[in-house]
């Protein structure tokens, strides 16, 4: 069965993507690192002061704002419509539909984690190992390498199930910006994942490691490696929607 998308054509759909829009894209990625510049910034210059809070509150929401517009920009360039700085200022329905939507998979992504440790808290209260650090210390050896087994395999399975949810949700940003409301994006991003969640992992994970690259050569390296990963990623959603909408 052919597969949805290519990791490497997808990289070079962002390549020359950016290169044809450049002054554009370089537009939007330098906005986006001078907002990080001023909030580190703010940060260690009015560290714990009123006015720090405020600028750093207020940089932040600058921040989301350009991440949201950021992702419309891609999208468009990648579907090759018209596209203007002044979309890095998503409309109001976008916006707060993206927020909301990051909020609940960011909260669906931590469930398990919550999870884990509850599971973690249980059963070392109920079956009595260690419930405190003094007995803990006090123990044998072997019942520590028995609980620490237990609660290793605990974090291992939340974080797996927090990561597998992660993923699952990674493409609603989009589906928002296709018109979804805020459930029907989650469910949109877990239908374009269901099947292709290693294609996905490896996807990013080759972003990762070109981004960690781009960050060797400095700013001069993400200049080039942030925006070609933006515009890839958006091919990615732009790929994998049309092949739902065909198979409907």
């Amino acid at each position: 069965m052919k597969q949805p998308f290519a990791i490497k054509e997808s990289l070079r759909v962002g390549w020359r993507t950016m290169r044809t829009h450049s002054a554009l894209v370089f537009q939007v990625v330098l906005t986006m690192f001078a907002l990080q510049v001023a909030y580190e910034v703010v940060n260690k210059v009015l560290a714990d002061s009123a006015l720090g809070m405020v600028a750093a509150f207020v940089l932040t929401l600058l921040m989301i704002v350009a991440g949201v517009g950021s992702a419309v920009i891609s999208l468009k360039l990648v579907r090759k419509e018209a596209a203007q700085y002044r979309d890095i200022i998503p409309s109001q329905k976008i916006l707060m539909r993206s927020v909301v939507s990051g909020l609940l998979a960011a909260l669906l992504v931590l469930l398990p984690l919550v999870v884990a440790v509850l599971v973690v808290v249980l059963v070392g209260v109920s079956s009595g190992i260690a419930p405190t650090f003094s007995e803990w210390a006090r123990s044998p050896v072997q019942e520590h390498m028995f609980a620490a087994s237990i609660f290793a395999i605990v974090a291992a399975s939340a974080l797996v199930c927090a990561g597998y949810m992660m993923l699952r949700y990674s493409l609603a940003r989009f589906a928002v910006i296709d018109g979804a409301r805020i459930v029907e994006s989650l469910r949109t991003s877990a239908t374009l994942v269901r099947g292709r969640v290693w294609r996905l992992l490896g996807f990013f994970a080759v972003l990762a490691l070109l981004n960690i690259a781009g960050a060797l050569f400095f700013l001069v390296g993400l200049l080039i490696t942030v925006p070609v990963s933006m515009l890839a990623y958006a091919h990615v959603y732009n790929q994998l929607q049309a092949r739902v909408e065909k198979a409907r």
